[in-house]
């Protein structure tokens, strides 16, 4: 894989109002494969003596910092967000100390880095960034990225201490050309021309083209600064205009001309056909007036006033057929008003006819026959031109009328093709709400519009099933690929309610509802063992708290007693523990880092406690801030803290509450009982009890990763085997084992 990078300066008329650069990083070929090639474009759009100092300024400590060999490696997206971090730290400082002059209101930048397919960005200013992208179906669309993802959102009007604020990554595809401009290149050219300028050259050429548009336009008053990048296979010869492409243009202009030059006279003869028939009617007659003695044929007479007599007909046929029309609309509602017959309704309609027509019919007849042969032959065969004129103009409106409702059509179809490629767009720059909402826009499309021919409704089915196929991919669900049944606890007690689960060493330990008892099952080979609590007054047993590499499992029961399980001796025994407070009640237990914290609902705290000899210490309250714990159903611990309610997570570190929640998910309700974070992983796992599904969700930004739904019922707590990628169910009765993707 190739990049291709081109851009074009066009200076303003006065060359000493503004201040253009492009940077591009000078790499080694080791840096450009590990750390990939930065670049920028800049613009100050007033004139100071010091703009060439502060860009000089800004593209070494760029140059300098990204690719500083005494930073270790590392992903080119974090290393470029530490490195607008620190440039933003020296332009704040340099601005605040007024060592430099920037006004950032007429500051304008894009800095980027590209590495194989990966593109990260950051914008500030009039930057337009444009992306040419060709979707599954190989059309091509040109998306606006600044407004396909959030890129906008932030880059306007940062602080000072965050002048580049946001950043933008994603992913590109061979072929994906990117257009970072200014704003005033679209004073030289539409969106459609760039477009055509961008899909059909190699960016050198194209950069050239768009060079020499902006030059043979108005004369240049505003400076243009645009830079194209694109990825091509190694290789690749010059894209160029189809043949399909050019007939679709040629296709398409035929067409519009063909709608302009379409006559709609149907609708100006209906509209006007009073006023044309009295038009006809008083030139026949000034005809009839001629003088006696102007030269003139009887027979001529003869057809012009046969023709009168028909207007005349043809004027009362129309009177008839308002009549009709308003007989027949006061029939159908006195039918539907009166439930009267349906023959009392036809009756009024055979008279309503002779009434009208008879007369019409008795005069035509009559004006007809006092005509010779050769005027009748005249009538008739006026009469049918007038008929064959009518056809065509019908003929032709419908033509038009049905070329117009597909070109509305085909434009839709092209509108809902663009939205789909604009998702696609934006799914590979990880915006997935933006993606979700512009699919919903184009499936609402999809079902708005006409199903008339069979390939119209082929074609809408397609599209409908493509877009629904996308948004169950954005739902993240992902099938359990088997399911087996590792234990029935209704074989060794016929009474049974088990409620708590852990994993130990490939060791499923599972608590008695409402007897002191724990079970200890081998995941390989499935043998339960019972270790009986009665030694140690337990009724039930209510919580588990593992800790990695120790050889106890604490228990929880009563909420208000903890017990020790040795997992070497799998005995069980008393634990000596001094609460933080009188009344405490246990409503959640963890183990971290040889400390045994509890969540204490009855004083809304969380208490630490240190361990020591045979128990552990007084609790000391852990909480820095308030924070409201009631509504807390489950609790876990990997360094941060883990509180879940019913629909959301709250995640403490170090006793304050951070900005952290979770992702919207689809569909959307909660009903969290269980949660899951482990050491050394970036997953936290939710289970969703009223949705009866497992998510997986990323602890450093909530988004969703997969959701697994349930094969089972009446769930009480689940567990997680990443390294084997297995889901641990526990049902009322059963211990499920669900293999999951990974």
């Amino acid at each position: 894989m190739v990049r291709q990078i081109a851009h074009i300066i066009v200076p303003p008329r006065e060359k000493r109002s503004a201040t253009f650069r492009v940077f591009t990083a000078e790499t080694t070929p080791e840096e450009e494969a590990t750390r990939g090639l930065l670049f920028g474009c800049f613009v100050i759009d007033y004139y100071h003596h010091r703009n060439e100092e502060i860009l000089d300024s800004i593209t070494e400590e760029l140059q300098s910092r990204y690719y500083d060999p005494d930073i270790s490696t590392q992903q080119p997206e974090d290393l470029f967000e530490e490195t607008l971090q620190s440039l933003n730290t020296t332009l704040a400082q340099l601005i605040e100390n007024e060592q430099i002059f920037l006004n950032l209101k007429r500051f304008h930048a894009v800095i980027g880095v590209i590495r194989g397919k990966a593109l990260t960005f950051t914008h500030l200013g009039d930057f337009r960034v444009y992306l040419l992208h060709q979707n599954i179906a190989h059309d091509q669309h040109f998306i606006d990225l600044l407004t396909t993802t959030d890129g906008a959102s932030e880059a306007k009007s940062p602080p000072i201490t965050r002048i580049f604020s946001h950043v933008v990554s994603g992913g590109l595809r061979t072929s994906d050309v990117v257009l970072f401009a200014t704003s005033s290149l679209f004073d030289y050219s539409t969106k459609e021309r760039l477009q055509k300028i961008v899909a059909s050259l190699p960016p050198p050429r194209a950069v050239e083209q768009i060079k020499t548009m902006i030059k043979g336009g108005e004369k240049n008053t505003v400076g243009v600064l645009s830079l194209l990048l694109r990825l091509a296979p190694p290789h690749e010869a010059p894209l160029r205009e189809s043949a399909k492409e050019s007939l679709t243009t040629l296709q398409t202009t035929e067409d519009d001309t063909r709608r302009y030059l379409a006559p709609s006279l149907l609708r100006t003869t209906v509209k006007h056909a009073k006023t044309i028939l009295q038009f006809v009617e008083m030139g026949i007659r000034k005809l009839l007036r001629i003088p006696s003695s102007a030269p003139r044929s009887e027979a001529a007479l003869r057809v012009l006033r046969g023709l009168l007599a028909i207007l005349r007909i043809i004027g009362r046929a129309f009177v008839f057929c308002k009549r009709f029309l308003v007989t027949c609309y006061s029939i159908i509602k006195d039918l539907v008003r009166e439930r009267s017959g349906w023959q009392n309704a036809f009756t009024r309609l055979k008279e309503q006819s002779k009434e009208g027509m008879a007369p019409l019919l008795q005069k035509g007849k009559h004006r007809f026959t006092g005509l010779g042969l050769r005027q009748r032959v005249l009538v008739i065969a006026a009469g049918i031109l007038a008929i064959v004129v009518l056809v065509s103009t019908v003929t032709l409106t419908m033509q038009r009328s049905r070329s117009l409702a597909l070109q509305e059509y085909e434009k839709n179809i092209s509108l809902i093709k663009e939205r789909i490629a604009t998702a696609e767009a934006s799914l590979l720059f990880k915006d997935e709400e933006r993606t979700k909402s512009i699919y919903s826009e184009a499936l609402q499309l999809v079902t708005t519009l006409p199903r008339k021919s069979k390939a119209e409704q082929e074609t809408q089915n397609e599209l409908k099933k493509e877009i629904e196929q996308h948004l169950a991919k954005l739902q993240h669900v992902l099938p359990l690929s088997r399911v087996d049944v590792v234990k029935d606890f209704l074989e060794l007690d016929p009474a049974v309610e088990v409620q708590a689960l852990t994993i130990i060493d490939n060791n499923a330990y599972v608590a008695h509802g409402s007897r002191p008892l724990l079970y200890k099952v081998n995941l390989d080979n499935k043998q339960a063992l019972t270790l009986d609590a009665s030694g140690v007054d337990v009724r039930a047993i209510k919580h588990l708290a593992p800790e990695e590499k120790d050889p106890i499992l604490y228990i929880v029961f009563d909420a208000s007693g903890i017990a020790g399980v040795n997992l070497a001796k799998q005995s069980i025994a008393q634990s000596d523990i001094t609460f933080g407070a009188s009344g405490t009640t246990i409503d959640g237990i963890g183990m971290y880092n040889k400390r045994l914290y509890l969540v204490d609902l009855a004083h809304n705290q969380i208490w630490r406690h240190d361990k020591k000899d045979g128990g552990f210490g007084k609790g000391t309250s852990w909480l820095k801030t308030p924070l409201d714990l009631s509504g807390t159903r489950a609790f876990a611990i990997d360094g941060a803290l883990w509180i879940a309610k019913q629909n959301e997570v709250i995640r403490l570190l170090q006793g304050k509450q951070t900005n952290w929640k979770l992702d919207t998910f689809d569909p959307p309700a909660l009903s969290i009982r269980s949660v899951i974070a482990q050491n050394g992983s970036n997953k936290l796992w939710l289970l969703d009890e009223a949705g009866k599904r497992v998510l997986a969700v990323e602890k450093d930004t909530g988004k969703l990763i997969a959701q697994y739904p349930l094969p089972a019922d009446d769930i009480r707590d689940f567990s997680v085997n990443e390294k084997t990628g297995q889901i641990l169910l526990l049902t009322k009765t059963k211990l499920l084992a669900l293999e999951y993707e990974k």
